[in-house]
C-alpha cells in the first residue's frame, strides 16, 4: 500500500531524505513496545505503521534511483 502511495505522491511532492527516515520511527516504536511486552499491537496498528514506513521506503528508493540516473546522465 504505501509503495502505490509513494509512486502516485512522488511527481507531486518533494520530500528531504530524513522525512522518509523520520517515517520509520513509528513501526520501530510499535514493533519495539510489543517486542518487549508493553503492548500487543493491533491490526490497525501494524497497517498504520505498516504504511507509514512504506511510503518512507519507497520515497528514499524513488530518491536514490533519481539520483543514481542523474550520475549516470552526467556521466554519459
Amino acid at each position: 500500500m504505501g509503495f502505490v502511495v509513494a509512486m502516485v505522491m512522488y511527481s507531486q511532492i518533494s520530500v528531504k531524505w530524513w522525512i522518509n527516515c523520520l517515517l520509520f520511527i513509528p513501526l520501530v516504536i510499535d514493533g519495539g513496545g510489543q517486542y518487549v511486552g508493553y503492548w500487543e499491537s493491533t491490526k490497525y496498528s501494524r497497517v498504520l505503521t505498516g504504511i507509514l514506513a512504506g511510503f518512507g521506503c519507497m520515497m528514499m528508493e524513488f530518491l536514490v534511483v533519481e539520483k543514481i540516473l542523474y550520475m549516470l546522465e552526467e556521466i554519459l
